[in-house]
């Protein structure tokens, strides 16, 4: 049991899993709506100050940068989504604190197997 790792400590490990999927969706969110208007800006900069056969070919390369980390935050939104809607519906979002409390009582368990001593009632101490 030693070398295993306790019960507590995966369980930390999933409640940090999970609340970082929750913020990291939330974050994706926030940079796809950043991307998508700065595609919009150089999409009417092309439309109207594409003229210059330059400075278009240079907005339509800045373009394709901002498109490629758009999909990129799409794509990483749709891995992330099926975990971070069940993790809102679950308990209105309060699972990962139901879990915090359930790690508190195991952490109690584990200290009080650690530390825990036997005293005889009938037999004499040690013997």
């Amino acid at each position: 049991m030693d070398e295993e790792q306790k019960l507590s400590d995966r369980l930390s490990e999933l409640i940090t899993f999970l609340r970082s999927c929750e913020k990291e969706y939330q974050h994706c969110q926030a940079e796809l709506q950043k991307v998508q208007l700065k595609e919009q800006d150089l999409i009417h900069y092309i439309e109207l100050y594409g003229q210059d056969d330059r400075y278009r070919c240079h907005l339509a390369t800045e373009l394709r940068t901002v498109l490629m980390s758009r999909r990129a935050y799409k794509d990483w939104m749709e891995e992330l989504e099926p975990l971070a809607a069940f993790l809102s519906a679950a308990s209105k979002g309060k699972l990962t604190d139901e879990l915090s409390q359930v790690l508190g009582d195991v952490r109690k368990a584990e200290k009080y197997h650690r530390d825990r001593v036997y005293r005889p009632r009938a037999l004499p101490p040690n013997g």
